[in-house]
């Protein structure tokens, strides 16, 4: 969710998939103001990250916020294909 979606097209926040067994960023994607439908709704954003031959490894899932807006993170769901 985010404050305000529509003065400009600021980044909100940037969200990863990271492998800590082999320190490695798995996919990553920048959340703009812009990329929100509306202002102070939640809405899911999907991130596309390939764990194939990656069993037993840890998974971290990451958020970095970027002081731009205000916004709040409902749940994370990670899910396999």
């Amino acid at each position: 969710m985010v404050d305000n979606a529509t003065p400009n097209d600021d980044p909100v926040v940037a969200i990863d998939l990271f492998d800590v067994t082999t320190q490695e960023a798995l996919g990553s994607a920048v959340i703009r103001r812009k990329h929100f439908n509306q202002s102070q709704l939640y809405q899911p954003f999907r991130l596309v990250a390939d764990r194939l031959g990656r069993k037993g490894h840890v998974m971290e899932t990451r958020v970095w916020w970027y002081g731009q807006a205000d916004a709040k993170i409902d749940k994370i769901v990670v899910s396999t294909y």
